[in-house]
């Protein structure tokens, strides 16, 4: 705990960042194996379904590939992923769907995957997500995935090549079925911390804390972040405060891992995870898709239900009320409203990045307490405070009106009471 303490007093001082190095030595295709496969599931065992990706992307290119693939008819009950990713594959994803087949916007590969994302439609969180190289990784033991026949589904392949020669791109995803009897439902805990700001040549973090209300068992899983991330760690805080260590490198682009015993998490703990990032160039980084021009932190995890059950869908993205983003500076909650509405003065362009800045410039706590505060003045006073749409959820900009001041008075008084408690912090 002492070491996390002093980084997060330590994040604003200048850092040299370390330099991108390109992913193998030539641009010839490189497929890393799989390493053997654990979890209880039969080496010899064919898999129940096969998806593949390719693409070819050229020097210096950085592309987001996908593809709608529908379930077999039948369904599928998943014990176990497999994957392979060739050389300069930052990421593959694959994602639920709200269409059915008839609805597939476009057959086969889809090269800007990212421009399409008005027709990609996917539910919030993840069916599966696998980093760099090989991995064989499988659910708890008597646990599967349910996907259920005739589901759509997106697999999406994320290619960087930093090379000077192009590359021939290819990613596989093997789904092995699961044994008779096994009755819990898996499922994957996707954690994305949207709130990033990295200063010019400073220092910078993004932390998030996310919330488990039953009692889960974790069997695999990893940290991302981009080309500026210098060291993910994630940990498990225990209902009594106590805490553990779940996972930690110092890899930008690190390998999906499995958990060798299984990691149990206790109803009622929360599981934080953070990223660290260096700048030495002259402009700010934030959240945002490319691995070059923009940063990320985020974690994944494959888990099942104590109890046979998968968690509720916020949990599984850490939309509950008691997750949300960490602060890594010394705004409290009502500072942090200033700068969100200073910053809408300056346009819808300027907004997004400012955004971020401000929550990620909190106080540990105080963007949850703003965030609290900020959803039932939407939820309870759009109309009299003129909130802004499309923002109720992340930032409800404060009113100035007789009218607006009263509506929040008499339906949040809790949470005005606990933002205006939240000071500034050093």
């Amino acid at each position: 705990m002492a070491a996390r303490l002093s980084r997060r007093v330590a994040w604003q001082a200048p850092l040299v960042i370390a330099l991108l190095v390109p992913w193998g030595c030539s641009g010839e295709e490189s497929v890393a194996q799989a390493p053997a496969p654990d979890g209880g599931v039969d080496a010899g065992v064919e898999p129940a379904w096969s998806l593949e990706l390719e693409a070819d992307v050229g020097p210096g290119d950085e592309e987001t590939v996908c593809r709608y693939f529908v379930v077999p008819d039948g369904g599928l009950a998943v014990a176990r992923f497999q994957h392979t990713l060739s050389d300069r594959t930052h990421h593959l994803l694959l994602f639920p769907a709200y269409l059915t087949p008839e609805q597939i916007p476009v057959e086969g590969i889809i090269h800007d995957c990212e421009g399409d994302s008005p027709d990609k439609l996917v539910a919030p969180g993840i069916l599966y997500g696998g980093q760099p190289g090989g991995a064989s990784v499988a659910f708890p033991e008597g646990s599967s995935m349910k996907l259920p026949g005739g589901a759509v589904v997106l697999m999406e392949q994320h290619v960087v090549n930093t090379g000077v020669d192009a590359v021939h791109a290819r990613a596989q995803l093997d789904l092995f079925a699961a044994a008779a009897g096994a009755t819990r439902e898996a499922g994957m805990l996707h954690f994305y911390d949207w709130a990033i700001y990295v200063p010019p040549r400073a220092s910078g973090r993004a932390e998030m804390q996310c919330e488990i209300p039953t009692d889960i068992e974790l069997s695999f899983g990893h940290g991302h972040m981009h080309q500026r991330g210098t060291r993910f760690e994630a940990w498990i805080v225990e209902p009594d405060g106590r805490e553990r260590d779940l996972l930690e490198t110092n890899d930008w682009d690190s390998e999906t891992r499995s958990f060798s015993p299984s990691v149990h998490i206790p109803a009622g703990a929360r599981v934080r995870f953070a990223c660290d990032y260096e700048n030495t160039e002259d402009r700010a980084y934030y959240q945002g898709l490319s691995a070059v021009e923009n940063e990320m932190c985020s974690l994944t995890l494959g888990y099942a239900g104590d109890d046979g059950k998968r968690l509720p869908q916020p949990y599984e993205w850490c939309g509950s009320p008691a997750s949300g983003v960490v602060g890594a500076g010394g705004f409290g909650c009502q500072s942090i409203e200033q700068c969100i509405s200073a910053a809408w003065a300056q346009g819808l362009a300027a907004f997004g990045p400012a955004l971020q800045s401000c929550w990620n410039q909190g106080c540990e706590l105080a963007p949850v307490t703003y965030r609290d505060l900020a959803v039932c003045r939407a939820t309870h006073c759009e109309a009299a405070c003129d909130v802004p749409p499309g923002l109720a959820g992340v930032v409800a900009l404060a009113g100035t009106s007789l009218g607006c001041l009263e509506c929040v008075a008499a339906n949040c008084p809790e949470q005005q009471q606990a933002c205006a408690a939240q000071p500034d912090c050093d």
